[in-house]
């Protein structure tokens, strides 16, 4: 995967606040991959939508039952699940 082909003394963090001014730091220049850069998104929208304790009782669950690097492709070549690795 891209992951490991990163350079991991690179690093950098933007943010947006509330008024859309962009904070940068670090090396914000650098391409790189996306791979589980939605997760905390995710979760934050998960406790919005269902409450910390509904999602707090499904940590640590792995919805598939499946090992995470388990590959799961349909008859069509795609992922079952969007969210286990494929």
């Amino acid at each position: 995967p891209d992951l490991a082909k990163a350079d991991p003394s690179l690093f950098a963090i933007s943010v947006c606040d509330l008024g859309g001014e962009v904070h940068n730091v670090g090396c914000v220049e650098e391409p790189f991959s996306i791979q589980s850069c939605c997760k905390p998104m995710l979760y934050m929208l998960a406790l919005d939508e269902c409450g910390a304790a509904f999602v707090g009782a499904k940590i640590g669950q792995e919805p598939s039952g499946q090992p995470f690097d388990a590959l799961s492709i349909d008859p069509s070549n795609r992922a079952y699940n969007p969210y286990v690795n494929a």
